[in-house]
């Protein structure tokens, strides 16, 4: 671009040249000596303004050159990035919080926690610590704050011990400690977890207002969730007609025997349903009429005596002629295993009475 400008330039100076001679010969010798030495200091004079506005605009093109980029250097500096809005801090728990320098967490303000949380735009958080930790709800937020101004540690005491008094109502009560009785029930935990502190301070930990019910209470819930579920399971089963079972005797580590019924059967839907009727103790003698009457007592209980399918799945198989019964694998298994053993049953006899004086209490 500077070139182009000193080109033209230089065109223009030679056309100026150019008319001053033409002048000079028009005008007589004297004056045309003393044109041409004019003519000489003007062409001088010209070269010189020639060079010299060159430079200038040379300089004015690179001044420019210059200036479009400190001015795309200042638009860029001043285009700053979109602010995020923000919102005003009006909730309670900023009485109790302050935020960082950088913005990224908040710092509890009372005196001798200082717990440092993450800020994420939303203050649950703050108040889950508060409630949890200290024990401050929005509803004695202000009557704390008025007591800690005056240093009066006795009515803070008295603030949190009254909001802890506190408690839901009975329907969010009772909803809560069905909750616990789940828990209690589906992960086997003694009944006595609940007079643990520990448990106490997680669950208050959770919810602030909840009463932990003692163990006595837990019981009485346990007794009467059950008759529910009883009765539940009544109605389910009354509105089958048929019900197939399955019965296994085993002992456990402390040589109790026990007896599990489990009832099975299939919806409209051809959807297979299974539940377990009783695992209950089985007392001696295990003979076949002991066990007879103990699953009559059961199926009475149940309601079930007219439904149970088993005689009419082997009647029908045998009247069907579908094929030869093939037994129970396993069971025949055991049966040749015991047969074999026959021959070393005076040894076997007396490796019995080993283990059975073994495993008996030697305080008896």
């Amino acid at each position: 671009m500077a070139t182009t400008t000193r080109n033209k330039h230089r065109q223009l100076a030679k056309e100026a040249e150019r008319q001053i001679l033409v002048q000079e010969e028009e005008s007589d010798t004297d004056s045309d000596y003393k044109a041409t030495n004019s003519s000489k200091s003007e062409e001088e004079a010209s070269d010189q303004t020639i060079s010299d506005n060159d430079v200038i605009n040379i300089s004015n093109d690179n001044d420019d050159d210059d200036a479009d980029i400190s001015i795309n250097e200042n638009v860029s500096k001043k285009r700053k990035p979109p602010s995020k809005i923000i919102k005003p801090k009006t909730s309670w728990v900023w009485k109790f919080f302050r935020e960082t320098e950088d913005g990224s967490k908040v710092i509890c303000l009372i005196e001798g926690c200082e717990k440092m949380l993450k800020w994420y735009g939303s203050p649950s958080s703050m108040k889950t610590h508060l409630s949890g930790t200290h024990h401050i709800t929005k509803g004695i937020a202000a009557n704390y704050l008025e007591a800690l101004q005056k240093g009066d540690q006795n009515l803070i005491s008295n603030i949190i011990e009254e909001e802890k008094s506190k408690s839901h109502p009975y329907s969010k009560q009772e909803s809560l400690t069905k909750n616990v009785i789940g828990f209690v029930i589906g992960t086997v935990q003694p009944l006595s977890i609940v007079e643990d502190k520990d448990f106490i301070k997680m669950v208050n930990g959770f919810d602030l207002f909840y009463k932990v019910p003692c163990t006595k209470t837990l019981k009485e819930q346990i007794s009467l969730a059950y008759e529910a579920g009883t009765e539940k399971v009544k109605n389910q089963l009354l509105q089958l007609e048929n019900i197939s079972l399955t019965l296994d005797t085993w002992s456990s580590s402390a040589h109790i025997p026990y007896l599990g019924v489990t009832a099975h059967w299939v919806t409209s839907k051809f959807e297979p349903y299974e539940l377990l009727l009783s695992m209950e103790e089985l007392p001696y003698p295990h003979g076949a009429i002991e066990i007879q009457e103990h699953l009559i007592d059961l199926f009475d209980d149940w309601g079930i005596s007219s439904k149970i399918n088993g005689s009419n799945v082997k009647k029908a198989c045998s009247n069907m002629n579908i094929g030869e019964r093939i037994p129970c694998i396993v069971h025949t298994l055991q049966l040749s295993v015991g047969k074999g053993l026959d021959i070393a049953k005076v040894l076997i006899n007396k490796c019995k009475c080993l283990i059975a004086f073994l495993a008996n209490d030697k305080k008896k």
